[in-house]
């Protein structure tokens, strides 16, 4: 069996707007979950270590991040699901 290769995708973006940023975060991210041509999709986690606690965010991932991996075979359809997303 040929071993595929997958690419990891950062996705970001900003929006003044703490709460709408966190809305469209969820929004794109569940809607990213449904797209078969991803083979993970997920948020950007925050390394925590080494921030000092008054520092550290509340959550531990970054708001307007998110992350995906596909198969190099999927990335033109994947990237067709994206345009639809958005």
């Amino acid at each position: 069996m040929i071993n595929e290769s997958t690419v990891s995708l950062t996705i970001s973006w900003i929006n003044p707007d703490v709460e709408k940023l966190e809305n469209e975060t969820v929004y794109i991210l569940d809607e990213m979950k449904q797209v078969d041509e991803f083979e993970t999709v997920g948020r950007v986690q925050v390394p925590v270590e080494g921030i000092p606690d008054k520092a550290k965010p509340l959550r531990n991932f970054l708001p307007g991040f998110l992350m995906a991996e596909v198969s190099a075979k999927n990335i033109r359809s994947s990237n067709g699901a994206m345009s639809a997303i958005a």
